[in-house]
């Protein structure tokens, strides 16, 4: 893994730009006099995403339930641009279905505009955009897709609020819809300790802001989540965690 840039805009945000193992990118922020973690493995960005959390779309594809999606953690994108690569891959009518959305909670406002900007053809930051460009391009890549069909996609979904970019997810928050999948991708406990309290764990898991039958996949292990989880009627399938790690969650419920 290598640093290969630094952006800032202010005081309060600037960004380092690495280079991970896997030739994909990733960041850690500045904020203030805080320096985050990496936002992904160091092995790999691209790869870590489509270990984690692809699999939650396969196995909705694969038992015909609605999606509809909650993502903690919009960071660069990677999630969500997968998502919807895959859906273009193998069953393209349903991000034209009326129950098809993504719900992208992310609590730094930079991320989210950047984010938005340049799928809706405003400038951004060249560094923002050669990332989202070089995400999307490895995505057409694997999933056996031109590039340009995955951008327009993207500028559709947003534009007609399908996918829904919102600021920090807290126990207050409220979902515009149920889910069938959870892509829980927050920072670990010691960047971001308030999305890891019980009360915010238990109104991403609660009743309402989830559909009868919903995947959750997140790259930690913690024993609070498995504990809520379990709570929540969820059977949690073993997994190996990406590159080494001893375990990462993916769990299903069916009711």
């Amino acid at each position: 893994m290598s640093l290969f840039a630094h952006f800032s805009n202010s005081v309060e945000f600037s960004v380092n730009f690495f280079k991970t193992i896997d030739h994909s990118i990733s960041i850690s922020l500045q904020e203030a006099e805080n320096i985050s973690e990496l936002m992904h493995s160091l092995q790999g960005a691209f790869s870590e995403t489509l270990y984690v959390y692809s699999p939650v779309v396969s196995f909705l594809l694969d038992k015909q339930e609605k999606i509809s999606l909650l993502s903690i953690g919009l960071g660069l994108g990677y999630i969500e641009i997968m998502v919807v690569s895959q859906l273009l891959a193998r069953k393209k009518s349903i991000l034209d279905n009326e129950d098809f959305c993504i719900q992208s909670f992310e609590s730094n406002k930079n991320l989210i505009c950047f984010f938005k900007d340049f799928f809706l053809g405003k400038a951004v930051p060249v560094l923002f955009e050669d990332t989202y460009k070089d995400i999307v391009s490895k995505m057409a890549v694997y999933y056996n897709l031109a590039a340009i069909d995955i951008m327009n996609y993207m500028k559709k979904l947003i534009f007609n609020n399908k996918i829904i970019l919102n600021s920090k997810f807290t126990n207050e928050t409220k979902l515009v819809r149920p889910v069938s999948g959870v892509f829980f991708d927050a920072f670990s406990i010691k960047s971001t300790p308030d999305l890891w309290q019980i009360n915010v764990i238990k109104n991403v898991l609660q009743e309402k802001n989830l559909l009868n039958y919903c995947c959750f996949a997140t790259y930690a292990s913690r024993s609070i989540l498995k504990k809520e989880l379990k709570e929540c009627n969820f059977k949690i399938i073993p997994k190996v965690g990406f590159s080494g790690k001893r375990e990462c969650i993916f769990a299903i419920k069916e009711i």
